[in-house]
């Protein structure tokens, strides 16, 4: 391994890179930010957080919402008919709800492997669950 395991993305290290921001994430949980939850703190946009507490508790919520949220490691070398293959640019991500009705929704896709599963789990989308290819 190198000396700087964050030689970059793409890289045979990017999951070490990403395994290692995840235990530094959990240790500050652990070890800063348990010591301000609870104290329901109050965020104001485009204001500096006005304390020590207050900016604990924005910059755990902008890694855990706004950045670790939206991180998606993959292979992009796979085959998109291998398993471990992801759909690229074709997930969507948001921070709060998007409010729908199943009669909005036309056509779910799915690997063909997940379809009767979610079948199952959401009956109410049954019939309109596909497999890509």
């Amino acid at each position: 391994m190198p000396r700087d395991y964050r030689s970059g993305w793409g890289s045979i290290y990017t999951a070490l890179m990403v395994v290692d921001w995840i235990e530094t994430w959990y240790g500050f949980e652990e070890h800063v930010v348990a010591d301000v939850r609870g104290l329901k703190l109050v965020h104001k946009m485009k204001v500096r957080p006005p304390d020590k507490n207050h900016a604990i508790d924005r910059a755990n919520t902008i890694l855990c919402e706004e950045f670790f949220g939206f991180l998606k490691v993959f292979n992009a070398d796979l085959s998109d008919s291998h398993t471990d293959y992801f759909l690229m640019e074709q997930e969507w991500r948001i921070l709060n709800a998007l409010p729908f009705t199943v009669n909005e929704v036309h056509c779910i896709y799915a690997q063909k492997e997940y379809i009767e599963q979610l079948a199952f789990d959401r009956p109410e989308y049954r019939g309109k669950i596909k497999s890509p290819r």
